[in-house]
Order: C-alpha cells, then sequence, then structure tokens
C-alpha cells in the first residue's frame, strides 16, 4: 500500500471507532434508529463537531443538541 493509502485505513479506523463510542454512549437511540441511520447521524455530528479532547468520555457531550438542531 502506498502511504496514502495507508493513512485513509487509519483514518477510516478512527473514525469507526469514534461513531462506536457514540453508540456506546447513547444505545437506546442506536437502537431505535437501526445501525445505518444512527451511523449517518453520527458522521454528521463528528463532521461538525469534530474530537478535540483527549479523551473519549466527552466526545458525546453535545450530541443531543446537534440533534435537535439538524433533525
Amino acid at each position: 500500500l502506498t502511504s496514502i493509502e495507508r493513512i485513509e485505513i487509519y483514518a477510516q479506523a478512527y473514525t469507526a471507532r469514534l461513531v462506536e463510542v457514540l453508540r456506546g454512549e447513547f444505545p437506546a437511540l442506536a437502537a431505535t434508529l437501526g445501525p445505518d441511520l444512527f451511523t449517518r447521524f453520527a458522521l454528521g455530528y463528528l463532521s461538525r463537531h469534530p474530537s478535540t479532547s483527549y479523551t473519549l468520555g466527552v466526545l458525546g457531550q453535545a450530541f443531543p443538541e446537534d440533534l435537535a438542531a439538524t433533525r
């Protein structure tokens, strides 16, 4: 693989990990929406609120407000 391809794999894995963190933080919402719709909402949230903390514990802090404002 080229260096660009390796970086793309890392970026996709990192994003998938962030979505899984949100899924774990909001399990009832994830179950209600289903995996595809929850992932779309989570990706939208992450694009508007990228992780800026060294801990993932605050990743979903603004997720409810973001959903209320955008959905």
